[in-house]
């Protein structure tokens, strides 16, 4: 059964919201969601997620509406991230409440006949992106850019007591990049910045070019694979699909004041793995924070004073399919004020296996659930609390081969 998890991390509280019909059950499990961190999916249709107060990665069962597991984690959570084989999981450390990296603290999960244990290294400081091979930690650092492979046996061998752990780096990636993305397949990661999508793999830790490295490997070296160019502004996140071997993300250009995010210019960018061809489709200025995939489509809401839309662009050919006026949130975003600043946003979630988009209305409380193709009547779901800053939402895809999930949380 298809779930939606739906999360108000500024009340504490996390429901999964059955969109056929509309009903919300609480899971058991008070948290608050680490919004950055967000929901990671996993190939037994269970989710992994990391709670910001209480220190824990959380692995939940939407059919039960319950938490299975809560590992000891280092907090504020950056990003979480779960190998291909299921085994390890990796949390990284971000800012919190505050304005400067502090933590330099990295968690790895293991799973050990059955159960779930956590160990802390140190790496650098900073809000480090992160994913998970079968091999080992892609660490992925930014002021100096910086892409960090550690074996998990090296991990294993460091002990406990948070000591220091360092792998091969390769410095041939931008300062700035900032959203990733594990290809389960090959093994590949890729990283968006201003110089594009960015590529690299770990060659020395298993059969090179063969795809993924094995899961015995003691060593390994990140190298470039090349950039995918995005020639319509700069992404800040990645989405992948196994089932299309695709790409998405949104790009943003105009100026660079944040006060002015009226004016910037938004593009769906979608890319085909097998053959690096992109597409970029303009969808208007304004506020553009995330998109999510449908089975056809890239869903993305759109921010502006003269109004906010919901809008569907086709995966097969970039045209806009859809675009729907969303009623105005009173604590949205201003002019003149950057749009984070005291204002609340929308989140966005579609269908993996089919073609519904669910939009949050923030400090209202309410989701949207509409079909862009018409073919199914809206639903409008009101949650216990306003779902300020947007809240967060993630439509799981339910039981899934390792190889068609994207293993870094969202």
């Amino acid at each position: 059964m298809s779930q939606i998890v739906v999360a108000d991390q500024r009340a504490g509280r996390i429901d999964l919201l059955d969109p056929v019909s509309g009903r919300l059950t609480e899971l058991s499990a008070a948290s608050v969601l680490a919004e950055h961190a967000g929901v990671l999916p996993l190939a037994d249709g269970s989710f992994a997620y990391a709670d910001d107060d209480a220190g824990a990665v959380v692995i939940a069962d939407p059919a039960r509406a319950e938490a299975l597991a809560r590992v000891p984690a280092a907090i504020p959570a950056e990003h979480l991230a779960v190998s291909p084989d299921g085994t390890r999981m990796v949390l990284t450390s971000g800012l919190g409440a505050n304005m400067e990296a502090f933590s330099d603290q990295v968690t790895v999960l293991t799973l050990r006949e059955g159960r779930w244990r956590s160990r802390r290294v140190r790496c650098r400081t900073g809000e480090p992106g992160a994913a998970a091979l079968d091999a080992g930690l892609v660490l992925r650092h930014r002021e100096p850019g910086g892409i960090e492979f550690i074996p998990w046996s090296a991990v294993d061998a460091a002990g406990p007591h948070v000591p220091v752990l360092r792998g091969e780096v390769c410095e041939d990636v931008s300062d700035m990049a900032h959203g990733d993305v594990l290809d389960p397949l090959t093994g590949v990661f890729y990283t968006a910045s201003e110089r594009g999508v960015e590529s690299f793999a770990v060659e020395g830790a298993g059969a090179e070019g063969a795809g993924a490295p094995g899961p015995d490997a003691q060593s390994g070296r990140p190298v470039p694979r090349g950039i995918l160019p995005t020639s319509a502004g700069r992404a800040f996140f990645l989405r992948f699909c196994g089932r299309r071997r695709q790409l998405a993300t949104t790009l943003r250009g105009g100026p660079a004041d944040p006060k002015r995010w009226a004016e910037w210019t938004n593009s769906v960018w979608i890319a085909d793995l097998e053959t690096g061809c992109a597409l970029e489709t303009e969808i208007g200025p304004g506020l553009v924070f995330r998109c999510a995939l449908s089975r056809s489509a890239v869903a993305v809401s759109r921010l502006h004073p003269d109004g906010d839309e919901l809008v569907t662009v086709s995966r097969e050919d970039g045209s806009v399919l859809s675009r729907r006026p969303l009623e105005p949130m009173e604590r949205g975003p201003r002019p003149g004020r950057e749009p984070w600043d005291a204002a609340d946003r929308r989140a966005v979630a579609a269908d993996p296996h089919g073609e519904r988009v669910a939009v949050t209305r923030g400090g209202h409380g309410e989701v949207l659930l509409v079909d862009p193709l018409g073919g199914e009547p809206d639903v409008l779901v009101r949650t216990p609390g306003p779902l300020n800053d947007g809240g967060h939402l993630a439509w799981l895809p339910g039981p899934s081969p390792a190889e068609l999930l994207d293993g870094v949380g969202r």
